[in-house]
């Protein structure tokens, strides 16, 4: 439902109430969004709401996690501005602001109950966003620039295992007329951050070696891109259409790592590689 107050003004609220029945507790989540109109082109917006999620699936079986867990709350904050250049061309640029409380966490000792609703994460970043759509030229541009972090029994914030500061994706498409058509995406993307092993130590006893680890999260995985060219052609008839599409991913046959992996006694270390280049020709009917 939305409200107008004045005519350029629009308020858009919201409420949700979910019940989970494998904690045995309910939570009503209420939202407000908000529109102004500037001119015809311009419009500014914002938006704040409060989300809730449940435990993961078991974590709240007694013996295995904590069954008086309380579900996870998180809050979100956004205010940004959208405007029209043209009639082929949207620019749409927000920041955002997210909070994250009552996350679950392994208990400090780990003991019983395991698990406790004792974590914390906040997420600060901005996000850009053009789309073009001109006659045979169409394109999109999405690029978001964060900062995720978390923190365990009001310890000290770190960085997430996921925190990605940089995510950029570019796609752009080419009409060729009488069916065809010729797009190409790219993807730049930061690598994870990473706990560093900064040696070993042997464990006579058990004839192993236990690595030493860094500062959490205190280096970085290698930057991810990757860019595919697709070309398809489209037959259209009354009854449908039939599409015989070409893709071809990591045209530049970027072998990215995934992971890590140590020698038994973590002095030598090794790149598990990701996909090559690899073409994949397709048939796609619709009714």
């Amino acid at each position: 439902m939305t409200f107008t107050p004045w005519r350029p003004l629009s308020l858009i609220p919201g409420v949700r109430a979910d019940h989970y029945s494998e904690i045995g507790e309910s939570t009503v989540d209420p939202r407000l969004s908000a529109r102004y109109r500037v001119t015809d082109s311009t419009t500014l917006k914002a938006g704040v709401g409060r989300f809730s999620q449940p435990p993961e699936l078991g974590a709240a079986i007694e013996g295995i996690g904590n069954a008086e867990l309380d579900p996870i709350h998180a809050l979100h904050v956004g205010a940004g501005v959208e405007q029209e250049i043209g009639t082929a061309l949207q620019v749409d640029v927000e920041g955002f602001y997210k909070r994250i409380d009552d996350m679950v966490v392994n208990t400090e000792d780990g003991g019983p109950p395991f698990l406790v609703n004792e974590g914390q994460g906040r997420i600060v970043g901005v996000e850009l966003a053009v789309e073009l759509d001109a006659d045979d030229v169409f394109g999109q541009l999405a690029y978001t620039l964060s900062r995720s972090e978390r923190r365990l029994h009001e310890g000290e914030y770190l960085l997430f295992d996921y925190d990605q500061p940089h995510i950029l994706t570019a796609s752009a498409g080419y009409r060729l007329g009488r069916g065809w058509l010729l797009s190409s995406t790219l993807r730049v993307v930061s690598g994870n951050p990473e706990t560093p092993i900064t040696g070993a130590v042997a464990n006579v006893d058990e004839d192993v070696y236990l690595p030493i680890f860094g500062r959490t999260n205190s280096t970085r995985a290698a930057l991810f891109h990757r860019l595919d060219l697709r070309v398809e052609k489209r037959w259209t008839s009354e009854n449908g259409n039939i599409t015989l599409y070409l893709d071809v991913q990591n045209v530049l046959n970027q072998r990215h790592p995934e992971a890590t992996v140590y020698s038994y006694d973590y002095r030598v270390t090794d790149q598990v590689l990701g996909l090559p280049i690899l073409p994949i020709l397709g048939v796609k009917g619709e009714l």
